[in-house]
């Protein structure tokens, strides 16, 4: 049997409006604040990335029907056993005084159903600013067989992200990603971005080019595209 190899897809996120993910137990909580570690500072759990990673390749098998047989790796199955993915927290890329990177907003909550005011319409919410930057990783170990139809379907799903958090509607949580490392991109690109390396039992490291990453998309989605 093979050896397996490690990949990495690290992520850098880079909000292009104001955001608010907020902590277990205020999902429902009209006034509330964004997610927090125990030195105040924002950042975005595991679980709420793998989300919206599922959130995307639901989409995305709809039109790519193939990719449907990564979805156990991926996420596991219910009530059984987890993925093989691990989903690491996105903290800050920067060191900010904690309470610096925050603003508080007030607004009028709307029914988006009924189209009417909600009781408690006045709501005071602490948002992170935009721009700040978040990195983050996932990680897996496959083998050679499987190894670059499941970076193509990581990286396609984090592509098709378009915003984290709730506010979505009123346009919070904006992001855009684009492929590559912050080094290597001008500043025209997308305010966020990722990149993929993978680690063999030798320990080297190979960066994945953009061009490998479009080439081995070509290459798995085939008459599909």
């Amino acid at each position: 049997m093979k050896p397996k190899v490690l990949v990495t897809l690290h992520y850098l996120v880079r909000f292009q409006t104001a955001w608010l993910v907020r902590g277990n137990g205020q999902e429902q909580d009209l006034d509330g604040h964004y997610l927090m570690d125990s030195f105040g500072q924002p950042y975005l759990s595991g679980s709420v990335v793998k989300g919206k990673i599922r959130d995307s390749f639901n989409r995305l098998v709809s039109v790519v029907p193939t990719w449907q047989q990564y979805g156990e790796f991926l996420f596991g199955k219910a009530r059984n056993r987890g993925g093989q993915v691990y989903f690491n927290e996105a903290v800050l890329a920067i060191d900010v005084q904690p309470g610096m990177v925050e603003e508080q907003r007030t607004r009028i909550a709307m029914d988006r159903f009924r189209k009417i005011v909600k009781d408690r319409a006045l709501v005071t919410e602490k948002l992170v600013q935009p721009e700040i930057p978040l990195i983050g990783s996932i990680e897996f170990y496959a083998r050679e067989t499987d190894k670059n139809a499941l970076v193509c379907v990581l990286v396609s799903c984090l592509h098709s992200i378009s915003s984290f958090g709730a506010g979505a509607s009123i346009g919070r949580g904006a992001v855009e990603f684009s492929y590559g490392k912050p080094e290597d991109l001008a500043e025209t690109h997308a305010k966020s971005c990722c990149w993929v390396e993978e680690t063999r039992m030798d320990g080297s490291v190979e960066c994945w080019s953009k061009e490998k990453l479009l080439d081995q998309i070509q290459t798995q989605l085939g008459d599909e595209l």
